[in-house]
Order: structure tokens, then sequence, then C-alpha cells
């Protein structure tokens, strides 16, 4: 399987077993809004593998992105959408590192404190 940017902005050419499928994943998303891959694949009836590769060509030309929430059955599941139209709170980095040294000093001068 291999895949060919047409026009990025709104199509994707996928090739598979020779035959050229047009995939309409970003046109989706623009109607849909975020949506899961499962949801996508349901809505254009098409082979997991294809939307794939489409995916991944519309990722790697930044015309969408993807992130983590939390769906109705409780789960992390992984949703795509138009680049730029992720929620803030999904682009925004959890600086696990500076809280952990924030913590890591607060203890040294608990214990320093305590043992004087």
């Amino acid at each position: 399987m291999s895949y060919v940017t047409d026009n990025p902005t709104r199509y994707v050419s996928v090739v598979v077993n020779g035959h050229t499928q047009r995939f309409r994943d970003q046109a989706i998303l623009q109607v849909e809004g975020a949506m899961p891959k499962k949801r996508i694949i349901m809505a254009l009836r098409s082979a997991q593998a294809a939307i794939e590769a489409a995916l991944t060509a519309l990722l790697e030309g930044a015309h969408i992105e993807h992130y983590r929430a939390m769906s109705v059955r409780r789960r992390l599941d992984e949703h795509w959408c138009i680049a730029g139209q992720a929620p803030a709170m999904a682009r925004t980095n959890f600086r696990a590192m500076e809280i952990l040294a924030g913590f890591q000093q607060a203890a040294a001068r608990h214990i320093g404190g305590v043992s004087a």
C-alpha cells in the first residue's frame, strides 16, 4: 500500500492492490468535528489500513492533528481533528518534570527542617 497526496486540503489518494481510492478524511473531520479512528472508518466505510495511511499523510502535512481524550465509556481514546481545532487542554503539555522537582525541593526543605 502506498499513498500520494493529491490535494492536501481535501482529499488523499491511497493505492490499495493497484486501485487508487480517494478519501475525504479532512472533509469529514471538518463536518463532524473530532472523531476517534473507529468512527472515521465507519463513516468512510473503508479498511483500517487505508484510513491509517490517509491519516498519516494528512498528519505529516500538518493538516490534521490528534489528541487523547476520555470517552463516554471511560477509556482514553485518540481523537483526530483539523489542525488547530483540538481542545486547549489537549494542546497543553503536562510539565511533570518541573512539578516533580518542586515536590522534591519541598520535601528536602521539610526533612531538613524536621531533623535540625
